[in-house]
């Protein structure tokens, strides 16, 4: 599985090197596998220790690449969180998170740019997959309190919610591209993170998910199929518990104006808007510095009198809209860098499903594509810049990033 190598010397060196290659990609996988789970921190550093050796092959074929969009952006958006280290209420702090998730997801993009080859995509793929469903079968009986929303193995509703934006889309793409025995895979995490979607009552999950697959469907030619999510529901609903209070979710997303003015958690959401507002004028260029503590930094630094003379709401943790949480932490140099690498993302992804029609790599790439989408759109009302949200954002724009690639090559 590992990338071919052309040794001129003695081949039991070339042996050796293709073995080792081999090894790294299979090192490679267990990560990928490991994500949603809580792994020891030692075998976790171990791995990314190991994935430091492709991510530099990876990062040294920069100039052999060419330029692209999305590899500037994702260097572009990592170099201006770096920076936000100088504005930062909190350094060390900002510093802290940027190893956390910035620099692992920078060895976890180029590793898999070096490491992902059209011939491997779909053991990837199915890496991703598997990984999903254990996690879910692992976290079907772990609610956020007892008969409370479910909490899954992220440990949080709110968050399982986001992880199965990413779940669900891409186990959807599956129906287009496996057939029986592998096709058993993307149905069966369909169906368990549909119940698991349901359950955890997400309503910035319902429908960023809803939107993205409608749109997934579309853009396959197969918009009739979003009829399996109406199936999907009914088969679940009997197995469902609280159904009251999931009817009362069901019925504030329906009743839009009314949940907008009654709302109590949505109406603390827009006291916190307008406090990340007036702390962006404070500082709007890098921001207060990045980390998911910040704000609670800022609000120990400036004090309650700061707030309260602004008539504002200080955080509780975070001011719930992950682009404005990254305006307040990054500055606008942050979040225009971050929509830039989404925009090439989405660019890059536009191309492989406009190059590889139709084909397996096609409707892999749209899966992966309103995955993304559906986490962006629930990221108006949450924040998503998170563990192990980050890490797929950088795996999944470098697999998006390898088959453009290959298909350019193909081309070429």
């Amino acid at each position: 599985m590992g990338r071919d190598i052309q040794h001129q010397g003695d081949p039991k060196i070339a042996m050796l090197e293709v073995s080792w290659s081999n090894a790294v990609f299979w090192v490679y996988t267990l990560y990928l596998f490991t994500i949603p789970f809580k792994v020891p921190n030692t075998l976790s550093s171990l791995m990314l220790l190991i994935l430091v050796i492709p991510a530099m092959k990876g990062l040294a074929g920069i100039k052999r690449r060419g330029r692209d969009p999305l590899e500037a952006g994702v260097l572009l958006f990592s170099g201006i969180v770096l920076l936000s280290t100088i504005t930062s209420v909190d350094p060390t702090l900002t510093l802290k998170y940027f190893k956390k998730d910035i620099l692992i997801g920078l060895i976890l993009f180029f590793s898999t740019l070096y490491l992902t080859k059209p011939e491997n995509t779909i053991h990837i793929y199915r890496t991703l997959l598997l990984s999903f469903l254990l996690a879910m079968i692992w976290g079907i009986n772990i609610y956020d309190s007892p008969g409370g929303r479910l909490a899954g193995v992220i440990g949080h509703s709110t968050r399982y919610g986001k992880f199965l934006d990413l779940v669900l889309p891409i186990a959807i793409s599956g129906f287009f591209v496996e057939k029986i025995p592998w096709l058993l895979l993307p149905l069966a995490t369909f169906f368990l993170g549909t119940y698991s979607l349901v359950r955890t009552m997400t309503r910035g999950a319902w429908v960023g998910v809803s939107f993205a697959t409608l749109t997934l469907f579309i853009s396959a030619k197969r918009w009739y199929m979003f009829l399996t999510f109406g199936i999907a529901i009914v088969l679940i609903l009997p197995f469902v518990p609280s159904k009251g209070q999931l009817l009362h979710r069901v019925a504030s997303v329906v009743e839009v104006n009314k949940t907008l003015k009654t709302d109590p958690s949505l109406l603390k959401r827009l006291q916190f808007y307008k406090t990340g507002i007036d702390l962006i004028k404070e500082r709007p260029v890098l921001g207060w510095g990045y980390g998911r503590k910040i704000p609670r930094k800022i609000k120990k630094k400036l004090g309650h009198g700061w707030f309260l003379k602004r008539k504002l709401k200080p955080f509780t943790h975070h001011c719930h809209d992950s682009y404005m949480e990254l305006a307040l932490e990054t500055g606008i140099m942050g979040l225009m860098a971050f929509l830039f690498f989404l925009g090439a993302f989405f660019y890059d992804g536009i191309r492989v499903y406009r190059k590889a029609s139709p084909s397996e790599l096609q409707l892999i790439a749209l899966g992966i594509m309103a995955g993304i989408l559906a986490l962006m759109i629930h990221g108006f009302v949450t924040d998503v810049f998170q563990k192990p949200f980050i890490s797929y954002m950088f795996i999944l724009s470098a697999i998006l990033y390898s088959m453009e690639r290959s298909l350019g090559d193909q081309g070429s």
